[in-house]
């Protein structure tokens, strides 16, 4: 690729910087992917329009380290951007929702991803709207080493925006966090401690998503306790027709091992203690 214009990142004391944004390794990987749909769409669109320069780079600088570098490209690097950041988008959101587990290393969800990457590539090219950059194997950069921001830092150019985002992201891998859906509004965002699960945003209805988590998380707990209590008063109830000669003590047995049974099920699909209490009525009368 004969590109006129590099991409730039650095990376000094724990933190990255591209243009003039800082922030934790993987904020440009987490940014491009937390863009809003309407501006994605937007791109997509400037994407086929002729003699769209200005606008594209206006709608780039909406992300301000993003609008930096797009001020200076020509039209061609332009479009290239435009294909890379959505097609980056689409690789990612793959590795981070199919492949990327609780139960999976990270390596494991990367070896996963990469036996994906040629069916997900294929389905791409089916598209005919962009060119479909394919997802680069090898990142080559031009490293520099530079005092940064009063510290040694390393500088890595590049010589395509995706190659930068690619090795942002897993530059955060290797440090053990990678970017989240957060619960409330749905958009991505790098945690800032790796058990954290709610952006700094806000939800559509303007509350916060730190609060709507909070509330949540004690409204979870308290079901979870109810649901605890409900097993235990129907357990209670087979123990007590059990000693008055009503139960067989194998059918007792049974009955309340069928009862913790319930119980699982309600805490794996988060039902109601209302709907619990119905399950166990219809086993214990």
């Amino acid at each position: 690729m004969n590109s006129k214009v590099t991409f730039v990142i650095e990376y000094t004391d724990g933190f990255a910087i591209a243009a003039d944004k800082r922030g934790k390794p993987g904020f440009a990987a987490t940014d491009i992917l937390a863009m809003d749909k309407e501006l994605v769409t937007r791109l997509s669109k400037l994407y086929s329009a002729r003699n769209a320069e200005a606008k594209i780079c206006d709608a780039m600088s909406e992300l301000g380290w993003l609008g930096a570098f797009a001020k200076k490209c020509d039209c061609e690097e332009l479009h290239r951007m435009i294909d890379e950041i959505i097609c980056f988008r689409v690789y990612m959101r793959h590795f981070l929702t199919k492949c990327r587990s609780d139960d999976r290393s990270d390596a494991q969800a990367l070896e996963l991803f990469l036996e994906k990457l040629p069916s997900i590539t294929d389905a791409l090219r089916k598209e005919d709207m962009l060119e479909r950059t394919v997802l680069p194997g090898i990142i080559s950069p031009k490293v520099e080493f530079d005092i940064i921001g009063g510290e040694i830092g390393l500088r890595y150019i590049f010589p395509s925006l995706i190659q930068l985002l690619l090795f942002d992201m897993m530059k955060s891998l290797s440090l053990g966090y990678a970017p989240r859906v957060c619960p409330s509004c749905g958009r991505y965002f790098m945690p800032g401690r790796r058990n954290r699960l709610y952006c700094d945003g806000k939800t559509v209805d303007g509350k916060y998503c730190r609060d709507v988590g909070a509330v949540r998380a004690h409204s979870e707990r308290v079901n979870a306790d109810s649901l605890k209590s409900a097993c235990r008063a129907a357990c209670s109830r087979i123990y007590t027709r059990k000693c008055r000669g009503k139960l067989s003590a194998s059918k007792a047995s049974k009955l309340r091992l069928k009862c913790r049974e319930l119980l699982e099920k309600a805490e794996r699909e988060q039902v109601s203690c209302e709907t619990l209490e119905e399950w166990l009525r219809e086993v214990t009368g």
